[in-house]
């Protein structure tokens, strides 16, 4: 997923999910795969609520140029729709591989 700026504008591609469905009172576990063109490329992980306006979880992680394994746990308060995104925050090339969302045990 590469990302640039160009006339001074900061252009980014974001991975995102629309619509999915979380249960109130569950905690999930989110993870992915994730190589980035050279070290230090900068990721956020976000899982905006139902509307867009608000963030139930707001994480950034550094990628690595070897593909490495990231994850983190949350817990959802409210049933409804969320839409899970990851944003390239450098310029650059990052890869993300077997992206998983799920109840955590």
């Amino acid at each position: 997923m590469p990302a640039d700026i160009v006339n001074g504008i900061y252009k980014y591609y974001n991975v995102q999910a629309f619509g999915t469905s979380l249960t109130a009172g569950q905690s999930y576990r989110a993870s992915f795969y994730m190589r980035g063109d050279r070290p230090g490329m900068n990721v956020a992980f976000y899982i905006l609520t139902n509307g867009n306006s608000k963030y139930l979880l707001n994480e950034q992680f550094t990628a690595t140029t070897e593909w490495q394994k990231y994850s983190t746990q949350f817990h959802v308060t409210n049933t409804g729709g969320y839409w899970p995104r990851l944003i390239v925050l450098n310029p650059g090339t990052v890869w993300f591989d077997v992206i998983d969302l799920r109840v955590a045990n």
